[in-house]
């Protein structure tokens, strides 16, 4: 039996009828910046725009988040399969950068 080479690629964005890219603003190191979601988020990718640059992520439907997922640096964070409606993604980085935020809506 021989191994198999193929990996597994993610369907991002499958079934999306609209986009939205963002240029989002990080001015101040390690200050949250909100960016608001619209309804029938479907999928996200969020880089940064800058090399060696680590952000953290937040999602909230109320306020500053304290649990953040953390991108490392020169990697970038998809979610798929979403159904978010009525929140809002913080983000904060250890350099001034901004942020690249492509949403997918159904």
């Amino acid at each position: 039996m021989g191994v198999s080479n193929t990996s597994y690629q993610p369907q991002v964005g499958v079934g999306a009828k609209s986009s939205k890219i963002t240029n989002l603003p990080v001015p101040v190191i390690n200050t949250e910046v909100p960016h608001v979601l619209q309804n029938g988020l479907r999928s996200i990718i969020v880089k940064s725009r800058v090399s060696n640059t680590t952000l953290q992520c937040a999602f909230t439907a109320t306020e500053s988040a304290s649990k953040y997922v953390t991108i490392k640096k020169n990697n970038v964070l998809a979610i798929d399969l979403l159904q978010m409606d009525g929140a809002t993604l913080y983000v904060q980085s250890d350099k001034v950068t901004t942020v690249e935020i492509l949403e997918l809506y159904t």
